[in-house]
This record gives structure tokens, sequence and C-alpha cells, in this order.
């Protein structure tokens, strides 16, 4: 398998959640691969990664030279996973990763795509573009249809994140969109992973989630809510103001 030649963990263990198999071969190990792959919280990451490849097929379907910004990009397997029916020959994408695997990973995987995207891989801390300028990071990075992660935030502090996302927001072109994925910590039990895996979150819920982007610049008026299946991940998608 791929995923046991990939150094990096925490790659490894979201393209094993992804493959929903385990990778232990047999034994204790196998037995805690299915337990976490069978996971309410594991599915619910399978049901993003879904939700955020139907949504970008259908930006793609609106505008096929549609340019496209990943922050934290991670395995990109959203863009792995785009139907064969959807044209991104002309599609412009930019990931942006600290983790120079993780940007090598996608290269080689969507180098192999039927229809390979524009692709262009940005190794930087996400801190920097939280701390840019706006003038530098539009110089630096351009605008852009769409500015995106969806893996992300459950990782930062409201304080963080009140400057990353009006920074995202000035890569935006003039009707672009925001797409922002939270896990709901109504809907799951935190301990049970903190404990058995030492996965932790910020815990916010819708509420909590509105109120950041209200205090963010970010009214109600310009987003839509969204949630996967299982209601664990919830989806923000924001119009530029």
């Amino acid at each position: 398998s791929i995923i046991q030649h990939i150094k990096n963990a925490n790659l490894a263990i979201i393209e094993a959640t992804y493959d929903n198999a385990p990778v232990t071969p047999g034994g204790i190990g196998a037995y805690l691969d299915n337990y976490y792959l069978n996971s309410h919280l594991a599915a619910a990451i399978r049901n993003r990664k879904d939700f955020a490849r139907d949504w970008l097929a259908n930006v793609i379907r609106a505008n096929p030279r549609a340019k496209i910004f990943n922050i934290a990009s991670g395995s990109c397997r959203e863009w792995q996973e785009m139907p064969k029916s959807v044209n991104t020959n002309e599609v412009n994408l930019t990931c942006l990763d600290l983790d120079q695997e993780s940007l090598d990973y996608i290269k080689d995987r969507l180098a192999r795509q039927e229809k390979p995207v524009k692709l262009k891989t940005v190794k930087e801390n996400v801190l920097r573009l939280a701390l840019g300028k706006e003038a530098d990071l539009v110089a630096k990075h351009g605008r852009h249809d769409v500015v995106y992660s969806i893996g992300l935030y459950d990782y930062l502090p409201d304080k963080l994140l009140k400057r990353l996302l009006p920074a995202q927001e000035a890569l935006l072109a003039d009707d672009g969109r925001m797409l922002l994925a939270f896990k709901d910590k109504e809907k799951y039990l935190p301990t049970r992973y903190d404990w058995l895996t030492d996965w932790r979150f910020v815990p916010r819920n819708d509420e909590d989630v509105s109120m950041l982007l209200r205090e963010s610049g970010i009214g109600n008026e310009r987003v839509k809510f969204y949630r996967e299946p299982l209601g664990i991940v919830m989806f923000y998608e924001i119009s530029k103001k």
C-alpha cells in the first residue's frame, strides 16, 4: 500500500481514513484500526471529503477556468476523486501546506489524473498567511474564485482565525467564495479521540462558529450553511463582501 511508504504520520492517517481499510496486517492492531475507521468521526471525515469534492465539481462546471486556493491542503483527496465528467484541464489549483511530503504527494497523485489540473504548490506556514498584509498577500498569491480549507480550522484558536479569515477573503476575486469546515462538538464525544488517539480539536458548535464569523467581519447574510450526512461536520460557504 502507498500508505505504508508515507513518512508523515498525519498524511498517512488521513489517507488511511479515506481508504477506510485497516493498514495493520492482523492482531490487536487491526482491531484498533477497524475500531477507529468505524467511528462516527472517521465516517464524517470521509463525508467531509465527499462534500468538498462535489461542491468543487459544481464550481468547476459553472466556471471551467476557476482559480482555486486550498489552504493546509494535506493529501487533496477531494481532487484525486474528482468525477471524470468534470473537466479540470483549465482549472488553476494552488495548494498551500507546510509539509513538503504532502505537496510532493499531491503533485504525484494529481499528475496521474486523466484530466490533470494546472497545479501550483506553496510550502508555507499558514501563520504567515494570517499575519500578512492584504496587499502583500494579493501580490504574492493573486486573487481566486474559491479559497477553501476542510481540515485546518478545528486546530486553530479563535484569536488566530480572526486574522486568518480576513486574510483569506483578501485573496478572493470580487465574486469569489470561501468554503470552511468545522466539527460540531455537540455531535461527537471528543474524549474518545483525545484518550485513544491523542486527537484534539478546539471545541465549537454552530453558535460558536457563527459568532467567530461575525467577529471576523463576516455577517450572516453572506453565509450559506450545510452539514454532511452524519451532521458532525459543518460547512460555511461565504460570499465576498
